[in-house]
């Protein structure tokens, strides 16, 4: 055999012997310099404890500092990195490096220096702050928390891990420290936020009941209130001065076909039976109840209209609404100030409102007495009753 051929043989099997201890001297190589790192800051590093393999190929060691335990964990595709205190106890009592996996980057002081935080191979994230204990996001749930900024978002530090919610396929949810903040995620609604009251309302019906959010949490439109959806035909909104309330189905249709909220105000109860009618039910808004039976079906009832039905009797007397309300331009009175009238049809009566309004003063007066003037045409402005600011009726707002 040729010195060459023999030299040549000499070198291959030099690779194939070194290899494996040069990875492992890697490995250990890397971790002993993250030690080292760490040792230049803050107090002493305590002795550097036995480097162990995991089974994916990786390392890690354990050493004490600031009075208590850190981790170097290293794997070649992320290389070193340390994590301390509650995080490392998570991260151990999760099942170390076989069930996290190894860290990505090195542990990091959240924005304001009061947590901390890392990421594993595994793409979970542990969150840390002394309040709140050490907290893991991942999936959905973890990229929701990011677009709301993270620890220094609305939601602050989680309170709880990604959790399942059982009762939906694939659900799952994180509790958080601020506002009584929760995120909801599942394959068919992806992730949403909701919080306070609205979330304890969804809390008190339940996901079985109602699905996850399928929207995140929105300011209202027109009332300074807030809505999260349940799909397409569920919705809980809520109103500082009204509480947090489900509005859903045909309810929640007709509330969307006559103005939404903007134009009835927030939900002041949930649909209710009514006790003298077994087979009708209600909901109060600011400016309108809508009710519903088999007889007279789905109608509103609103602002003065409503007042005078109240004041009748309501349905014990009057009935239920069976028609939604008429608008009439019924002309100027005698001095030029515009007049209307509000009807509505019930199962037991016909209630009328007139309206002027007087121009000089830029004041809307009204008057539903069944035994007042025949018109305000007739009868000016003598007699009626001015619309208290804000209870102006829709049909009549762009009017004036």
């Amino acid at each position: 055999m040729s010195a060459a051929l023999l030299a040549a043989l000499a070198a291959t099997t030099a690779v194939i012997t070194a290899s494996p201890a040069a990875a492992l001297d890697a490995g250990d190589d890397a971790i002993r310099a993250k030690y080292a790192e760490l040792g230049a800051t803050g107090p002493a590093n305590g002795p550097l404890g036995p480097i162990n393999p995991t089974a994916d190929g990786g390392k890690f060691a354990e050493f004490a500092k600031w009075g208590t335990m850190v981790a170097i964990t290293w794997r070649s595709d992320v290389g070193a990195h340390w994590f301390s205190g509650a995080i490392r106890a998570r991260w151990v009592d999760a099942g170390g490096a076989d069930k996290w996996g190894h860290a990505a980057i090195d542990q990091e002081a959240t924005t304001g220096g009061f947590g901390a935080a890392v990421r594993y191979t595994s793409d979970i994230s542990v969150y840390y702050s002394p309040s709140t204990g050490a907290k893991a996001l991942f999936g959905p749930v973890r990229g929701k928390y990011w677009q709301l900024g993270s620890v220094t978002g609305i939601a602050g530090f989680p309170i709880t891990d990604v959790q399942p919610d059982p009762a939906v396929a694939g659900g799952e949810f994180a509790d958080f420290q601020n506002v009584m903040l929760s995120i909801y995620s599942s394959p068919a609604t992806g992730a949403h936020w909701l919080s306070g009251a609205i979330r304890n309302r969804f809390r008190f019906h339940g996901s079985a009941a109602l699905g996850l959010p399928t929207s995140d949490q929105f300011a209202t439109a027109g009332a300074d209130g807030n809505y999260v959806l349940f799909g397409p035909s569920r919705a809980i909104i809520y109103g500082p001065q009204t509480g947090a309330w489900l509005v859903a189905d045909e309810f929640l249709d007709h509330l969307r076909a006559l103005g939404d909220v903007a134009d009835n105000g927030l939900p002041k109860n949930e649909r209710t039976p009514l006790e003298q009618r077994p087979t009708g039910s209600y909901q109060h808004f600011q400016f309108a109840t809508i009710t519903a039976s088999p007889e007279t079906g789905v109608h509103s009832v609103a602002f003065q209209l409503r007042g005078e039905w109240w004041a009748r009797g309501g349905y014990v007397v009057e009935g239920l609404p069976i028609s939604e309300e008429v608008f009439t331009d019924t002309g100027p009175d005698p001095v030029g100030n515009p007049t209307f009238t509000l009807s509505q049809s019930f199962e037991n009566d016909f209630i009328e409102c007139r309206y002027l309004y007087e121009v000089a003063t830029d004041t809307l007066f009204y008057n539903c007495d069944r035994f007042a003037a025949a018109s305000t045409a007739e009868s000016g402005a003598a007699g009626l009753k001015p619309v208290p600011a804000g209870q102006i009726p829709p049909a009549l707002a762009g009017r004036l």
